[in-house]
């Protein structure tokens, strides 16, 4: 199956990035990383990477056991 967001062939432009903001309130974030710059995105987060040059891209996902519990709270807060 191909999805053009998850394979990275379809971009959100500046007018798409205005509509989600108007329509659905969610503001997306937008920046460049530097060499030598680390980005940490939370766990749950959609993101979307584009790598104007060859890039090494390291993704390490790390579960600790306070944010599962956290999670499971705010489960039941709901």
């Amino acid at each position: 199956m191909v999805h053009p967001i998850l394979d990275q062939s379809f971009f959100l432009d500046n007018t798409h990035k205005m509509r989600l903001k108007e329509e659905f309130k969610i503001e997306p974030w937008t920046f460049e990383q530097h060499v030598g710059e680390a980005v940490i995105i939370p766990s749950g987060c959609p993101y979307q990477i584009r790598n104007p040059k060859i890039s090494v891209t390291f993704v390490l996902k790390i579960s600790y056991p306070i944010f599962l519990f956290l999670s499971q709270f705010k489960e039941q807060k709901l």
